[in-house]
């Protein structure tokens, strides 16, 4: 049986579905332990116990978040104090997740109670990434908290000067991590100083991916941005001709990412040359996802594609009956792809193994 996940949020009329949906594969922002295939999973351990090994656990904007079996059947409900936007991490049996009553919460996953909270001074839609016992998450305070993940503590605070809405990368020691302030920041891991930052000419939502060395993020600026991990310097930037909101996928030498022009790019990684676009028909949000020579994105046009990854040329389009925002479409286990569409939580489509 496939397990799968997606890695954002629906609209604010989301609400709870029955066995009967999860059975037919109708789920929303999941995050599994073991299996599926996403642009960009969230921080995960091999040391969750066998016992909740297979839950997934599902943010809503009903306040809560979701625990359901393997089986569709609900464990546990673990209410915040406001909607959860943000995509949980599951590491050594707790469940990290961020919401918008501003908390970053602590859970069991075996049963839903609370190991602690920690207050931010806005909400949350980071996701967050647990690295070495820390939990590294931004708020629309401006700030990314270092947590400690045992007991709640904070560990340090790095300030940036707009919201981070941005989800953090965490690569050999170092926090990479963007803002609304216009601003890439690298971010000591340890200590929260600061080791560089790289100003673009719009607010950052992106989310960064760092592969080889580089860490690649897109900007409001157009841009798609490939910077230097070491030291912050500038190694190529792509114009596009609107907003990159999507978080990019590295894959083979090649970054695929969106934009609010409508296209897909296909871009050479190692000199920012563009490989070749394919057109869709709205803004992509969504991050991609590559699978066997494949690339499947969503669009706001309702669609999601499945476009060749050496030519960009169509493999086929399969249409929703909505648009799909910031979700992102995977691949699982059976050779079938999900994506999410509006209207509530549990709306995640099968579509006919590929």
């Amino acid at each position: 049986k496939s397990r799968f996940t997606s890695d954002r949020r629906g609209p604010s009329e989301s609400s709870w579905t029955d066995d009967a949906d999860w059975a037919a594969g109708n789920a929303e922002d999941v995050d599994v332990v073991n299996g599926g295939l996403v642009g960009r999973p969230p921080s995960q351990s091999s040391e969750i116990p066998d016992s909740v090994a297979s839950y997934r656990h599902i943010g809503s904007d009903d306040n809560k978040l979701h625990a359901i079996d393997s089986n569709g059947s609900q464990e546990w409900t673990y209410e915040t104090g406001s909607s959860i936007r943000s995509s949980p991490a599951v590491v050594a049996g707790v469940v990290y997740v961020g919401s918008f009553d501003n908390k970053l919460h602590a859970i069991n996953a075996a049963n839903g109670s609370e190991e602690w909270t920690y207050e931010t001074g806005s909400s949350i839609d980071s996701s967050p990434a647990v690295v070495d016992g820390v939990v590294y998450v931004g708020s629309r305070d401006n700030n990314l908290y270092a947590i400690n993940a045992a007991n709640g503590s904070r560990e340090w605070t790095y300030e940036t000067g707009g919201r981070i809405r941005s989800s953090p990368a965490v690569v050999d020691g170092v926090v990479y991590v963007g803002s609304y302030d216009n601003k890439l920041h690298a971010i000591n891991a340890e200590d929260g100083s600061r080791e560089w930052t790289y100003e673009t000419g719009s607010s950052i939502r992106s989310s960064p991916a760092v592969v080889d060395g580089v860490v690649y993020v897109g900007s409001w600026d157009n841009n798609l941005y490939a910077i230097n991990a070491a030291n912050g310097s500038r190694e190529w930037s792509h114009e596009t001709g609107h907003s990159v909101l999507s978080p990019p996928a590295v894959v083979d030498g090649v970054v695929y990412v969106g934009s609010a022009d409508d296209k897909l790019y296909a871009i050479n990684a190692a000199d920012g040359s563009e490989e070749w676009t394919y057109e869709t028909g709205d803004r992509i949000y969504s991050s991609p996802a590559v699978v066997d020579g494949v690339v499947y994105v969503g669009s706001r046009d309702n669609n999601l594609y499945a476009v060749n990854a050496a030519d960009g040329s169509r493999e086929w389009t399969y249409e929703t009956d909505g648009s799909i925002f910031y979700t992102s479409p995977i691949s699982g286990a059976d050779g079938w792809s999900f994506v999410n569409r509006p209207g509530r939580i549990g709306n995640t489509e099968p579509i006919e193994p590929f």
